[in-house]
């Protein structure tokens, strides 16, 4: 057997920037669920205060679905963004501010101490509600990324949605 003289990185688009981008992000993520993780449980709570709606972990993994679609979506579509620049964007606010915005590992926790307190059906409800509506705020995601590239490669989309004149009036 011969021996491979390729010098390939394993990992080529991992370099010291993108860590640290990706870090600072992940750090701002982090610190906005900490943050939004003192807002109110809702729900039925047992002795020691658990709950079957955690409104906090429900909010961050909704916003980050949102966003993390919606990113996606543009980065996509915009050419005219320079592709390192669009890495570092992605990187940064996708992986880095989003990844670390959303929780599954809390959502687990909470489903989990839902149903330890016998609150098995209040804990599948927000189980169920999270993904669905996860799911339906990463639509709207996808949906505000078209309309952003549309408005941006169209400014007559802009002025015309702004005009008091229905579109397509004779006069």
């Amino acid at each position: 057997m011969s021996q491979s003289t390729d010098t390939a990185k394993p990992y080529p688009f991992v370099n010291a920037t993108v860590c640290v981008v990706v870090f600072v992000g992940g750090a701002l993520g982090t610190g906005l669920r900490y943050a939004m993780s003192f807002l109110p449980v809702i729900g039925s709570q047992d002795a020691h205060g658990v709950g079957s709606f955690h409104l906090g972990t429900f909010l961050v993994n909704m916003i980050a679905s949102c966003c993390y679609a919606g990113l996606v979506t543009y980065l996509a579509q915009a050419p005219w963004i320079h592709a390192k620049r669009r890495e570092l964007i992605s990187r940064g606010f996708g992986m880095g501010v989003c990844g670390g915005l959303s929780t599954l590992s809390a959502l687990a926790l909470e489903v989990f101490t839902s149903s330890q307190g016998n609150n098995v059906l209040g804990g599948m409800v927000y189980l169920i509600l999270t993904f669905a509506g996860g799911f339906i705020v990463a639509l709207l995601g996808v949906r505000m990324g078209n309309w952003l590239v549309d408005h941006r490669n169209n400014p007559e989309l802009s002025a015309s949605s702004t005009s008091d004149e229905p579109q397509g009036a004779q006069r």
